[in-house]
């Protein structure tokens, strides 16, 4: 009975193994493959890259100019609304519930 089990195991490996080397095979034989890639089809840059760096830091300046004006804008707002408190000075101190009664 162990003997039929490794026979039919064997049989299927050999049965895969053709299968997947006639599949290597087919694909092997096509000619449609795609031409290879060489540094000429990378792309070229337009300008200066000096230029463009300047122009991305422009950018990107005035936006954290932004950025930091509308986070003071907000903590400001936020202050005199009350929403924070931001502890610049000690918490009075409770009055004594003694002197009150």
């Amino acid at each position: 009975m162990f003997s039929r089990i490794i026979n039919s195991a064997v049989r299927s490996l050999r049965l895969n193994n053709r299968s997947v080397v006639a599949s290597t095979k087919r694909l092997a034989s096509t000619k449609d493959f795609p031409p290879t890639v060489t540094m000429d089809d990378l792309p070229t840059p337009i300008e200066d890259w000096e230029t463009c760096y300047e122009a991305d830091q422009a950018k990107n300046n005035i936006f954290l100019a932004g950025s930091i004006g509308f986070f003071i804008f907000t903590l400001i707002a936020a202050k005199f609304s009350g929403l924070v408190d931001l502890a610049y000075y000690p918490p009075d101190k409770p009055a004594d519930p003694e002197s009150t009664q």
